[in-house]
């Protein structure tokens, strides 16, 4: 049941800092639902699941 929490969403500077914070966060620990990859809407993007489960976008666009 996802009643009464929330969804974040952060804009990161490249694809590379996707996979690299990604990287970071689940070696802490945080659960990686969504590993990074490259969306068809033209980002990087990967869901992590934060201590008390919301749910934790990090996405980035992707070059021309």
């Amino acid at each position: 049941d996802s009643a009464g929490r929330v969804a974040l969403a952060f804009g990161l500077e490249s694809p590379a800092e996707v996979d690299a914070t990604f990287a970071r966060l689940t070696q802490a620990g945080y659960q990686g639902p969504l590993s990074p990859y490259d969306a068809p809407w033209g980002q990087r993007y990967a869901t992590l699941l934060d201590p008390d489960g919301n749910i934790v976008d990090l996405f980035a666009a992707l070059a021309d």
